[in-house]
């Protein structure tokens, strides 16, 4: 009898850390499916420093007429403020390209500038909040179409360089665009202006590659 009472709590023990073992593999498992489903990005880039005309300026970013903005993946960080222009934060390549067109001039100009790729991700939406006027100068700027590419791991980029017209709303001095896409492992997105347009921000819903 001592013997059996012996092996029971054996048995008991057992059964304690197999307990252990799988609540540990369930909190892992919670833990890394997290990192896996879709999420809202935000690039706030209406306070960013550029030197573009010699002397810094700061205010929200603003991108000249057939000039492209990109930047890489940072799927760690879901509303990042971005204060300077870098190949790791974000770019403005100026290019000859404008959205209908379909010319790739903009691709080189957007490689030129050896931008750091951080994460791979599913991207399902891309929003667009583009203000009439800026602080720090009096301009209007009144944003007209775009069009967008994404840099795909071990295969290049891919535009789409049909226009998209935003939605302008005069009683906010502001133009919004969202456009539902489906691109997965993309490195960098890249976006293309007809015209002169500020940028407050750039959102997107993406899902980070497994």
């Amino acid at each position: 009898m001592k013997n059996q009472g012996k092996k029971s709590k054996r048995n008991i023990s057992g059964l304690t850390l197999i307990s252990f073992l799988l609540t540990i593999l369930t909190i892992f498992s919670c833990e890394k499916e997290e990192n896996f489903i879709f999420k809202t990005y935000t690039l706030d880039v209406s306070n960013i420093t550029s030197t573009e005309f010699g002397s810094p300026v700061t205010g929200t970013l603003i991108i000249s007429h057939n000039a492209a903005v990109a930047f890489p993946l940072d799927l760690d960080v879901e509303y990042n403020e971005i204060n300077v222009i870098s190949n790791n934060t974000i770019v403005e390549a100026q290019s000859k390209s404008s959205c209908g067109n379909e010319s790739l001039s903009v691709i080189g100009n957007i490689n030129s500038k050896g931008i750091q790729t951080n994460d791979i991700g599913h991207i399902r939406k891309l929003i667009l909040e583009m203000p009439y006027y800026v602080s720090q100068d009096s301009y209007k700027r009144v944003p007209g179409t775009f069009c967008f590419g994404f840099y795909i791991r071990d295969e290049g980029w891919f535009w789409n360089f049909t226009s998209i017209k935003p939605t302008l709303n005069n009683d906010l001095n502001m133009g919004f665009a969202e456009v539902a896409v489906d691109e997965k492992n993309v490195e960098i997105i890249g976006i293309l202006f007809d015209k002169t347009t500020a940028i407050n921000k750039i959102i997107f819903e993406a899902q980070k590659a497994k």
